[in-house]
């Protein structure tokens, strides 16, 4: 990455809740966003990008149907907080502290959900790597919220301000889903693995 980029955190982060918004439709959930205006960081945008998404995507993936998600964005002297709270199935004090841990996986027998903890750990590099830090707070049955720090960055006259292009769409899963079945098509199938 290259971390030397100034970027606006607060557009960046605006533009992402959109596309999530939509994606969150499928699974009745709502995005409440309290997002503080011109917010600048220096991160590579395709860094940030991959933060966003991996905490929205698992507030979306844990949270309950037709839920509130909050996503927020403040700075408090000279100290930027993004923060993503979902109110979903929450996780065990036992287990709170593994969840960064890569391959660790979080299972919810109730619903059939499971988490590896890959995305988390790639985050938890990328934050350190620019002197941020992250903070998990969670309880079982109402929720987990995601807090990650970052040191402000003031732009001035003769700063090149990256502008922001969405690479990264969210996948959001929807259940219920079905294979259609063609008996001509059956002797010229493949098979396909995908790692996610």
């Amino acid at each position: 990455y290259n971390h030397n980029q100034i970027i606006s955190f607060s557009y960046v982060l605006e533009e992402k809740v959109k596309t999530f918004r939509n994606a969150c439709l499928k699974k009745e959930m709502k995005i409440r966003e309290n997002i503080e205006k011109d917010i600048y960081i220096k991160i590579d945008p395709y860094a940030l990008e991959q933060i966003i998404n991996n905490l929205i995507e698992n507030a979306c993936k844990f949270n309950k149907d037709k839920e509130i998600i909050d996503v927020g964005l403040e700075s408090i002297n000279k100290i930027v907080c993004f923060s993503v709270k979902d109110r979903g199935i929450g996780i065990d004090k036992d287990k709170l502290e593994h969840i960064i841990t890569p391959y660790y996986q979080i299972t919810s027998s109730k619903q059939n959900i499971q988490g590896v903890g890959m995305g988390l750990s790639i985050i938890k590099k990328i934050i350190e790597s620019i002197n941020g830090h992250i903070e998990v707070e969670s309880q079982v049955g109402y929720g987990t919220t995601f807090k990650i720090y970052f040191n402000e960055y003031k732009p001035r006259k003769e700063d090149n301000i990256e502008v922001f292009h969405e690479t990264i769409k969210p996948v959001i899963n929807t259940s219920n889903l079905t294979l259609l079945k063609d008996s001509n098509e059956e002797e010229k199938k493949f098979k396909l693995l995908i790692v996610e």
